[in-house]
């Protein structure tokens, strides 16, 4: 029951950060801007508060420091790679299409995460 939870708290994160980008993607009213970015709050709140738990449900207790290490590295090089392609991106195209950008590899993340789910889920059953 615990890890459906922490499983349905991670899904709701990234539906709010999803919603946020694709948002984005849109030209919307000033207005809209000023509600848009609690999305990112929300949902990057929730899922601090409930990955570890996640990742505590498949890992050992030795492998946690590394994954989490491993996470965050892989946040940051992303980070790192659209701050700087970001700025060529709407300079030469336009705003929105950096969010579609930004949404796609978004929704290609929530995608791994599902296969990733059900090829452990798997992998459990037939070891148990």
């Amino acid at each position: 029951m615990k890890f459906k939870k922490n499983s349905l708290m991670l899904i709701i994160s990234s539906g709010f950060l999803f919603t946020r980008i694709f948002l984005l993607c849109f030209d919307l009213p000033k207005e809209a801007l000023y509600f848009i970015p609690s999305l990112r709050g929300i949902g990057w709140g929730l899922l601090l508060a409930f990955h570890i738990n996640t990742l505590k449900t498949f890992l050992k207790s030795n492998q946690m420091a590394k994954a989490i290490l491993y996470l965050s590295i892989g946040l940051q090089t992303l980070v790192a790679v659209f701050n700087e392609i970001g700025p060529h991106i709407y300079s030469n195209f336009s705003y929105n299409l950096l969010f579609i950008i930004l949404t796609s590899v978004a929704a290609s993340g929530v995608l791994l995460i599902v296969i990733f789910n059900l090829v452990f889920r798997k992998k459990k059953k037939v070891n148990d």
